[in-house]
């Protein structure tokens, strides 16, 4: 890098946005774009401002679009600034907010971009984790930061906190408190946006986008809702001209036509159902989504291979190689064409990438498990089940036919002559316990190999990219000082191979 660049600059990366493939025989669902257009009206206004008009300057403070806005949102011309899309006001607030060693916090996994362009401003970065509910964190209560970001709903989980809880965060944090507000058109409950709040908050900033609901995200319209102190400072830092012609007229005609979008995102809605139930049948679960999107998981197993898998069939979903989001997808609701060419090839690479029947010599034969008791364990899905047992431990499958045609209850899968797991199955797919875990008898079990084996075997979960959550590390068993590592099935069971 340039010796010219200030250091922060020289030795941050970038932000990296989905992909924007050319090819329209493409089913795009990385990143979050509406599938269906504008509103009619939007086009003519577009039509009608292609004039001798383009050689002049636009509005400087975007005063046609901040009325109607004002209108629409109940708030007062003074409490809106107008940007080149919400990521430029992000960039706006932290110019105001944040000088270097200044601490910024929020929430992760989120928005990458609020990362990057904190690392511009050379400001200190705070990420506390998310729980597993992605409920708002409370050490994020107690921050002391002078900008605490929060995307409601989230990125890349979709979920949403209520406004009691935005209200409570608001009057803890010690700076100002911006609610990115992206996707909020999508919730479920049409009096999820935490603009009312601004009235009465001093330090409440939030954000929307035309990108998502309105299907503007080619022009880039971004607004902030704010008390006015707020947004007079704001006004004095955003760039002279910020919002071009086309686009402030294209927005201002889309806030005029409401019941357009509103009826696109009963659509999206209606489609995001469809998408749950089939991920879910798939093997998926689900988080509850609030935006135009969903996260799909299998807990602790990557799905590098099946969005690589997918990218070859010519459907694009989001995948984030960071730790705590290898085991998921975030998948943006398409069209209900886009979403079932998507569950129908999501089932055939399941189908062709594992075989529930194993021959004699299955993928872990090499591999002695010497000790286990009987164990039973509740699954959401048996056939799911099936498949990671066999397919993926290579273990053997008893009494499925008899299962199939209704004369067991259960199947059963084999370690050795002595020890078998029986698949038990539980009512509800998605049922989970109140921290997160998927329910189930069991949360965790241990197998015992050899010192040779153990070696083996770590390399075989590596290989496989089957995540392993701890190990290896050492433990104290029954015998003595072992080594155990740690990972888990698609049911959120841990299992522990340990060698002594």
């Amino acid at each position: 890098m340039s010796r010219y660049f200030r250091p922060n600059i020289a030795s941050m990366a970038g932000y990296v946005p989905g992909e924007q493939p050319g090819d329209e025989k493409l089913a795009k669902l990385n990143t979050n774009e509406n599938p269906y257009p504008p509103s009619p009206g939007v086009f003519a206004a577009l039509r009608d401002a292609t004039s001798q008009s383009l050689r002049l300057y636009p509005e400087p403070l975007s005063d046609s679009l901040r009325n109607i806005a004002a209108e629409v949102y109940d708030v007062r011309l003074e409490n809106i600034l107008a940007g080149n899309g919400s990521d430029e006001i992000l960039s706006i607030i932290l110019r105001c907010f944040v000088g270097g060693g200044d601490r910024v916090a929020f929430p992760v996994p989120t928005y990458s971009l609020y990362e990057t362009l904190v690392k511009v401003q050379d400001g200190d970065l705070v990420c506390v984790d998310y729980p597993a509910d992605f409920a708002i964190p409370p050490e994020l209560h107690s921050a002391n930061a002078a900008v605490t970001f929060l995307c409601n709903p989230n990125s890349p989980s979709g979920t949403l906190v209520s406004l009691t809880e935005i209200e409570r965060l608001a009057r803890a944090v010690a700076g100002v408190l911006v609610v990115d507000e992206a996707y909020i058109d999508f919730a479920e409950d049409p009096g999820s946006s935490a603009i009312c709040l601004t009235q009465s908050i001093p330090n409440l900033i939030v954000l929307r986008t035309f990108s998502k609901s309105f299907s503007l995200a080619g022009l880039r319209i971004g607004l902030a809702f704010a008390p006015a102190e707020l947004i007079a400072g704001m006004m004095k830092v955003k760039d002279s001209y910020n919002l071009n012609r086309l686009s402030l007229v294209a927005a201002t005609a889309a806030l005029q036509d409401l019941p357009w979008m509103q009826q696109n995102v009963r659509r999206i809605q209606q489609t995001r159902r469809q998408l749950v139930d089939g991920l879910v049948k798939l093997g998926f679960y689900v988080y509850p989504s609030h935006a135009n999107f969903v996260m799909a998981q299998r807990k602790g197993q990557e799905q590098k291979a099946l969005y690589q898998a997918l990218r070859e069939r010519k459907i694009y979903v989001r995948y984030f190689d960071t730790p705590e989001l290898r085991d998921s997808l975030r998948i943006t609701v398409g069209t209900p064409e886009d979403i079932e060419r998507l569950l129908q090839e999501i089932g055939a690479i399941q189908k062709d990438s594992v075989n529930p029947s194993q021959t004699e010599e299955s993928i872990m034969s090499g591999f002695k498990i010497s000790e286990l008791d009987h164990i039973v364990l509740n699954v959401g899905d048996i056939e799911r089940s099936l498949q990671f047992y066999t397919g993926v431990m290579g273990l053997k499958a008893e009494r499925l036919d008899e299962f199939r045609t209704g004369k067991a209850g259960f199947p059963s899968v084999r370690i050795n002559a002595d020890t078998i797991i029986d698949l038990f199955p539980v009512q509800g797919q998605q049922s989970r316990q109140s921290d997160g875990e998927p329910a189930g008898n069991l949360n965790h079990f241990c197998m015992v190999t050899s010192k040779e084996d153990f070696a083996g075997i770590i390399d075989y979960l590596k290989e496989n990219r089957i995540i392993i959550r701890e190990g290896p590390v050492s433990r104290w068993g029954a015998r003595g000082k072992a080594t155990s590592v740690y990972f888990l099935d698609p049911d959120g069971n841990e299992i522990e191979i340990r060698c002594y």
